[in-house]
């Protein structure tokens, strides 16, 4: 009798334990990360900006965060001792300097767009495998225990749907983003084959910027430690792009 009262009540937990993971992140996970985003994102458009000369959009961006505010966080990142900024000096190639101020711009938008492109292929692979995976083994567990109908759906269906909601939209969001930066990539090859006619202008670059920023607030966030993990994978390739589009140029 008590085995068969735990079975009638066990759905219940599960499917009132998932449905709650669902709501925590739109109700708040979700709006958290979504305030992080922006501010993220006028943090690195002021680094930007200032590095390519060229003018803050206060209409698309709002006013500049404070250097306190700034500071806060570079200190709040330091505290980790895992954390260290020498990896990221000289993110971007400080050939892009032996070029003209608005070309090395150009150059930088690019390199910014191809890390961006290349990290989010390399989430994308490697959700649709784990979330794979997963759902494989809960499955492979459910007909091994020859589980009936309702343990399948407890066992299986209701523990993956979640996972498999939020991997849906991660692998969308991501590919939606990647073919974005694939047509904003076509506009700054043509605008580098237009600089060797001196026909590369500031105001070209402050629109592809404003597209970056809006890509940068609005999409998923990588996380830190893929970016360190793929950093040598992809620097590399970025490293040889640059030279080469410099000699084309010269």
């Amino acid at each position: 009798m008590i085995y068969v009262q735990q079975r009638s009540t066990r759905p219940s937990y599960v499917a009132i334990y998932c449905v709650l993971i669902v709501f925590i992140d739109f109700l708040i996970i979700s709006q958290y990360i979504d305030r992080g985003k922006e501010f993220a994102a006028k943090i690195q458009e002021v680094f930007d900006v200032n590095l390519y000369k060229i003018a803050w959009n206060e209409v698309l961006v709002g006013t500049k965060p404070s250097n306190e505010e700034v500071n806060e966080l570079r200190k709040r990142y330091l505290r980790k001792n895992s954390n260290d900024i020498l990896p990221l000096k000289d993110w971007y190639n400080p050939k892009v300097s032996t070029v003209g101020p608005l070309e090395g711009a150009l150059l930088c938008q690019r390199t910014n767009l191809f890390w961006d492109k290349k990290l989010r292929e390399e989430v994308n692979k490697r959700v649709l495998v784990w979330t794979g995976l997963l759902s494989v083994i809960y499955v492979t567990a459910s007909v091994f225990q020859e589980a009936t109908v309702e343990a399948f759906l407890i066992m299986a269906v209701i523990p993956i749907t979640p996972l498999a909601l939020y991997a849906f939209r991660l692998v969308k969001g991501n590919g939606k983003s990647i073919k974005h930066l694939e047509s904003l990539k076509i506009i700054l090859d043509k605008a580098w084959s237009d600089a060797s006619l001196n026909l590369l202008s500031e105001e070209l670059l402050r629109k592809v910027q404003n597209e970056i920023f809006a890509h940068r607030k609005n999409n998923f966030p990588i996380s830190d430690a893929l970016y360190l993990r793929l950093k040598k994978k992809f620097e590399d390739d970025s490293k040889y792009n640059v030279e080469k589009m410099i000699d084309d140029l010269t």
